[in-house]
């Protein structure tokens, strides 16, 4: 089963496990503590999220901890432990774990790229086959030689809502478990729907890399000691030891740390590997259709600019 959603994985940059893990029981009850976190957190928290059309909270372990026990019994589940050994390679952590709410009328957010080797998981806490207000991506996009950035392609919610046909929807049923590369260019789709649909996002990291200018509280840590997951926990240690922070900026500059211990999640960040891998024609022509309708969009743009300036001189 795992070598299936391995091979899935490294063919288009996501993969859906579907609901191997929790109960409807544990389902609700993961659902009804982050409600209760969500409701209690003031919106002055540092830590409560209030993006456009996007509500959460960040940290979630730390606003109750009984969060650790649910994701505790993902990241040791055999297939996901065989999953996660061969993407992300040996020592990887855990520096994220986020609520991520989608509320009515949220109108998406624009297609972009993550930091190096970073891996999401995503739990999904309600029905939501339809992907209304979920992530987007583009299908194998992680296979692309070079960056979204370095192709000047970058492409605003409107365009990912207006050719949704071109992208997959991470979306599910209640209690779902999906994995995505952040490498892979991906979004958000709009929420038309009259519901809310919430999820849970975890970010894995390789080995030698940090995400946040933080780690996980020491006492966090001691307190979740009996479960697998506390191993995961990128700690004060972890951050210390760094040699990288995960960023775009790394990416783009070239300047990647690469060890021995790492996974298919690094792989995809070197040239040379991404030169013989196989990507699939239909990717091609999809970035040379958004090519010509970004190219022609810029330039409406610029005519358009141009004779209202005529006009108005």
């Amino acid at each position: 089963m795992t070598i299936k959603e391995i091979n899935l994985f490294k063919k288009q940059g996501f993969v859906n496990f579907g609901s191997i893990v929790f109960s409807e029981k544990e389902c609700k009850e993961l659902k009804e503590i982050t409600n209760h976190i969500y409701s209690a957190i003031s919106t002055k928290h540092p830590d409560f999220i209030q993006d456009p059309g996007v509500l959460g909270v960040e940290n979630l372990p730390l606003h109750d901890k009984e969060i650790l026990k649910f994701i505790n019994k993902i990241v040791s589940h055999s297939s996901i432990k065989c999953f996660l050994d061969d993407i992300l390679g040996k020592n990887y952590k855990i520096w994220d774990i986020s609520l991520r709410r989608s509320s009515v009328g949220d109108m998406g957010l624009y297609m972009h790229q993550d930091g190096v080797g970073q891996v999401n998981m995503i739990i999904n806490l309600d029905n939501n086959t339809k992907g209304e207000g979920a992530s987007a991506i583009l299908p194998s996009s992680h296979l692309i030689l070079k960056s979204q950035a370095q192709l000047k392609l970058k492409m605003p919610r409107v365009f990912i809502n207006l050719f949704s046909i071109l992208f997959k929807p991470l979306s599910g049923s209640e209690g779902d478990i999906l994995f995505f590369s952040n490498k892979a260019w991906h979004g958000r789709f709009s929420n038309k729907s009259n519901e809310v649909h919430d999820v849970i996002f975890v970010g894995f990291f390789p080995k030698g890399y940090s995400y946040y200018d933080n780690s996980w509280p020491k006492d966090l840590i001691k307190k979740s000691s009996t479960l697998y997951i506390s191993n995961l926990l990128a700690s004060s240690s972890d951050y210390r030891k760094a040699l990288k922070k995960s960023n775009i900026e790394c990416r783009e500059s070239g300047d990647i740390y690469y060890d021995v211990d790492h996974g298919y999640s690094m792989d995809i960040e070197s040239y040379d590997y991404l030169a013989k891998m196989h990507r699939p024609i239909k990717l091609d022509l999809i970035v040379l259709f958004i090519r010509c309708i970004i190219f022609f969009s810029s330039s409406f743009l610029a005519f358009f600019r141009y004779m209202k300036l005529k006009i108005y001189f």
